[in-house]
Formats: C-alpha cells, sequence, structure tokens
C-alpha cells in the first residue's frame, strides 16, 4: 500500500472516529456504536490491536455502552484496556487511576458489589500517592467506598432483620395452635357456656364497632378529607417551587469560555449573562431542574454533579470546580508560549525545550506540576517537503481540533499541538481535559474549550 493510499486511510479514520463521538454527543447512540465498531476495525489494522488509538477507541465506546446501562460489555472493553496498558505501558498513571475508576462504577452498577469495592480501594490506595490524599479525585473515590460500604452495611442488616422476623414467625406459629379444639367430655358445662358466651359478645360488639367506625369515616371525608388533600397538594406544589429550596444549587456558574453565566441566588433570584448582556431573573426548582425566568425568557437548566447543563448541552461549571481550575492553567500557558514567541520568534516544538523554558502547569486534579503535551508538530523545514494535499490534511486536523471529537488525555490535563505551516502564521491550539479524562465543551454546542494563539497573540 502506498503512503498516499495509507494518509488517506488514517484521514478517513480519523474523521469516522470524530462523527462517532459528534453522534454519541447528540445522543444517537446506536448509530455511534456501530461507527466506533467500525472504526475500530480500521484501527486495527492500521496501528495494531495494541496501540493508543485502539485503546482510545475502545474507551469511546465502552462510554456509549455505559450510557446504554450495558455493563458486561462496559467491564470487558475496560479490562481489555488495562490488559493492554499493564504489557504496552501506553497511559500514564492518573489515566489509568481514571479507567480503574470507570471499572468500578461499572462493576457496581452491574451488582458486582464485592469486585467494585476492590476494585475502588485499589484505585484510591494508588490515588493518595499519585494524586495525593487532598485531591478531588482522591476525595471522588474515598466518597465511593464510604457510600458502597453503607450499602453493604444496609444489606447486611436487611437479610439480618428479615432472618429474625422469619424466626419470629415461624416461633410464633408454633407455639399457637391455629385451631382451637374444646373437648365436651372434659371441659365442664359452665366452662363450656363462658366460651360460648365470650364469642355471642364479641360477634355483635365487633359489628357496632365497624358500623361506628364506617359512618365516622363517611363524615370525615365528607367535611374535612377533600379540604385537607387539597391543601397537601397546594403545599407541595408550593415546596417544590420554593425558592429556599435553591439553598444547595446556590452559587455561580460558568462556561469554559466565560461567554455563559448564571449566577443562582437561593433567595430565588439570579443572574443570566449571555456574552456582553445580563438580565436578572427569577430562579426556581422544580422535578431536579432549575427555571431561570423573566419576561419573555425561560431557561432550563438541568444540575450533574458540580455543574448544569442548558437546554443546548452546553455545560456551565460551578465556582471552584477543578474544570474551570484546568481553564486557567490553560490561559496560564498560553501566556507562557507567547512570551517564549516574543524571545526566540516561534513555538516550543519540543518537551525539552519546555522543559528548558520552565513552561508549565499546575494539574487542577492531582496538584502537580505538570508539562503540558506536545501533539502534531512538524518541523522547521516541513515547508519544503510539503505538498498541496499536506497543506489541505493540516487544515483539515487543525478544523478538527476545535470540536468535540472524542479525544481522550489526562484527567486535569492539558495538551498543545503546534503548526508551524499556516497561511496566518504559526499557530497553537490549547486544549484541556475533565475530571474524567475528556475534553472541556465550550459555550457552543459541538465545539471544545480551544485557546487559540497565532503568531504571538491569542486569536478571537
Amino acid at each position: 500500500m502506498s503512503f498516499s493510499d495509507t494518509s488517506l486511510q488514517l484521514e478517513a479514520t480519523d474523521r469516522m472516529l470524530a462523527h462517532a463521538a459528534e453522534l454519541a454527543s447528540q445522543g444517537r447512540l446506536a448509530e455511534a456504536e456501530m461507527l466506533y465498531q467500525d472504526s475500530l476495525k480500521n484501527i486495527v489494522g492500521l496501528y495494531g490491536a495494541r496501540s493508543l488509538k485502539a485503546c482510545s477507541c475502545l474507551l469511546e465506546l465502552s462510554d456509549v455502552y455505559y450510557h446504554n446501562e450495558q455493563y458486561a460489555e462496559v467491564i470487558t472493553l475496560l479490562e481489555q484496556v488495562l490488559v493492554t496498558s499493564q504489557s504496552e505501558e501506553i497511559f500514564t498513571d492518573e489515566k489509568l487511576l481514571s479507567i480503574k475508576f470507570k471499572l468500578g462504577r461499572a462493576l457496581e452498577k452491574s451488582g458486582n458489589l464485592r469486585q467494585a469495592g476492590e476494585c475502588y480501594s485499589e484505585v484510591l490506595n494508588k490515588a493518595k500517592v499519585v494524586c495525593g490524599p487532598e485531591s478531588a479525585f482522591t476525595k471522588t473515590v474515598a466518597e465511593c467506598v464510604r457510600s458502597l460500604a453503607k450499602r453493604f452495611a444496609q444489606t447486611s442488616s436487611g437479610e439480618s432483620t428479615a432472618e429474625h422476623q422469619d424466626s419470629s414467625i415461624h416461633r410464633f406459629l408454633r407455639e399457637v395452635p391455629r385451631n382451637r379444639a374444646y373437648n365436651s367430655e372434659i371441659d365442664s358445662h359452665p366452662q363450656l357456656f363462658r366460651r360460648n358466651l365470650r364469642a355471642i359478645i364479641t360477634i355483635p360488639t365487633a359489628c357496632i364497632l365497624v358500623v361506628w367506625l364506617f359512618f365516622s369515616g363517611v363524615l370525615e371525608d365528607k367535611t374535612s378529607s377533600h379540604i385537607e388533600k387539597a391543601k397537601e397538594s397546594g403545599a407541595s406544589a408550593t415546596a417544590a417551587l420554593n425558592p429556599t429550596d435553591l439553598a444547595e444549587c446556590a452559587g455561580h456558574y460558568s462556561s469554559t469560555d466565560g461567554i455563559k453565566q448564571f449566577d443562582v441566588q437561593d433567595g430565588g433570584k439570579g443572574v443570566l449573562v449571555f456574552g456582553p448582556d445580563a438580565e436578572e431573573v427569577k430562579v426556581s426548582k422544580l422535578s431536579g431542574e432549575l427555571y431561570a425566568e423573566s419576561e419573555g425568557l425561560r431557561v432550563v437548566f438541568r444540575p450533574t454533579g458540580n455543574s448544569l447543563v442548558d437546554e443546548k448541552g452546553v455545560k456551565l461549571f460551578k465556582r471552584g470546580t477543578p474544570e474551570l481550575g484546568v481553564i486557567a492553567a490553560a490561559r496560564k500557558l498560553a501566556s507562557d508560549f507567547n512570551r517564549y514567541y516574543a524571545r526566540y520568534g516561534k513555538y516550543p516544538r519540543s518537551q525539552m525545550s519546555l522543559q528548558s523554558a520552565g513552561i508549565s502547569y499546575s494539574n487542577a486534579l492531582t496538584l502537580r506540576p505538570t508539562q503540558p503535551k506536545l501533539m502534531a508538530v512538524s518541523s522547521d523545514n516541513a515547508s519544503s517537503s510539503m505538498t498541496l494535499s499536506d497543506y489541505q490534511n493540516a487544515n483539515w486536523m487543525a478544523t478538527n481540533l476545535l470540536a468535540m471529537n472524542g479525544a481522550m488525555g489526562e484527567p486535569g490535563g492539558i495538551e498543545v499541538h503546534v503548526f508551524p505551516i499556516s497561511s496566518l502564521g504559526e499557530t497553537v491550539f490549547i486544549r484541556g481535559f475533565d475530571r474524567d479524562g475528556h475534553l472541556l465543551p465550550s459555550s457552543s454546542a459541538g465545539k471544545c474549550f480551544t485557546i487559540v494563539l497565532v503568531a504571538g497573540n491569542v486569536s478571537k
């Protein structure tokens, strides 16, 4: 196969992966699954079954299965990735912890609680060393361990209570006979009369009691029952929209690029920001959703973890979350790269140049100084050998970097793509990853957060 044919297949595979990620983000999971499976066949033929590309495709496919609640398939794929990574060493320690944590979640969802507990414990012990005991990831895993321990305790308590109740019932049945038989030859006539008298008195008394309860219930229903029910339903509806229930959601939320912002106050008020426009809104909570309303405006948000998702699928992160810490680190990196360009007339193109210039960032999850990963870097003399097809491929790759293409990376990490050959000048793309290793989204649905640098300046 010629070089050009291989290059075309590589481009087609990347396009299939990008399209599959787009379908998954739109909720079209069945189509995304088929496309990921087709892409995996091409990847195995081009890169090999034990390559980083193949493992990344398996991880993306496992996400689709997870959303479909096909946990057995998720467990199989993740275990395959972990075995491959153990022999090939293709993932960082942080990434391996993220994969093992996902495996624990799948095991828990599938009902394998004991295996999930063992997986969580292993991840927690390693996370304390790799990420630090105070990192957000370590705390999340510790919370899962505690939650699973509570489920075990409740299950054990429920089983022991049920056993106790069963044994009590059996003892009761053994001690009390089902039928009371009287022997006329042994019992005397006065004794028989007293026993029959108790039965004669009990029957009419019970009838009178039932009649009295019936009429009492009817009168009560006619006078106050429907009123009380109406009050209860009205009270529950009022409570559902009560602004005081917003305390747990109160705070400032922002998209990664800051274009969309939402300030939620526990008093039932808020400020909604879209670009340069800001508007005061009334905030209420109903059925787990937040409503921001004013005259002619009504926006619905779905809380998920420490973030809000609007009707267009744009995610707004709460102030103080690690994802916004990744954004701050990415902006600092952009300033460092532009200072480097101002001094040397070009951007750094190797990990060694980053190290010598002291360019690094603090991972928002592990809180450790980390160097960004340089990706898709061309050599200095690439312009003399690049053809028109190479230029078109470079432009396509640059455009693809702005989309949610399903790429996976280090949780809380940052990657940098440098393109020395560009019609605008040397160009740099800086992207970040959330706590699960997925690309951080922007305020535009289907696009990821990206800082673009062109010839020493931030592109608008």
